[in-house]
């Protein structure tokens, strides 16, 4: 079987998959019995073309018909139901995870710019060092529970 003939195989359940409802029950399943069906067919009759698949199968959207008319209405709402239950609830999860994930960023930001960075200065004055007026003024008004504490000895 050439590339062009998968091509068309792919295209066609495609449409089928397209055609039928969102939350029809085994619709993978169905899909791929379909497409073994055709590569049977065609392993059968190996000089088969487009034209002799759609004769024997029949077009896209009447399968997808016959599909849909095998269940009745109730089991049809029903797969609907679940199919948007399913929806809303993985819906719900991920905005749920987003606006955690958003939260946890903005305190981690906020722990980051108050906590995460405490600098801690030493400054060590030896006998003979001169010091500005300017620095002997503010290290001798500061409070010593603040970590700086400066004596002035003359």
């Amino acid at each position: 079987m050439n590339q062009k003939m998968k091509k068309k195989i792919k295209h066609y359940l495609h449409e089928i998959s397209a055609s039928l409802p969102a939350g029809y029950p085994n619709k993978k399943r169905l899909l791929r019995t379909l497409q073994q069906n055709i590569y049977d067919f065609l392993e059968e009759y190996p000089d088969a073309d487009w034209e002799d698949v759609i004769k024997h199968f029949g077009a896209s959207c009447d399968i997808a018909q016959s599909y849909i008319e095998e269940f009745s209405d109730t089991e049809l709402a029903a797969s609907y139901k679940t199919h948007h239950r399913h929806l809303f609830l993985t819906t719900v999860i991920c905005c749920s995870a987003l606006i955690a994930l958003i939260i946890s960023i903005y305190f981690f930001f906020s722990w980051w710019k108050n906590d995460a960075l405490i600098v801690t200065e030493t400054l060590t004055v030896y006998d003979g060092t001169e010091m500005w007026d300017e620095w002997e003024s503010e290290w001798a008004t500061e409070d010593e529970d603040a970590g700086a504490y400066y004596e002035v000895t003359k």
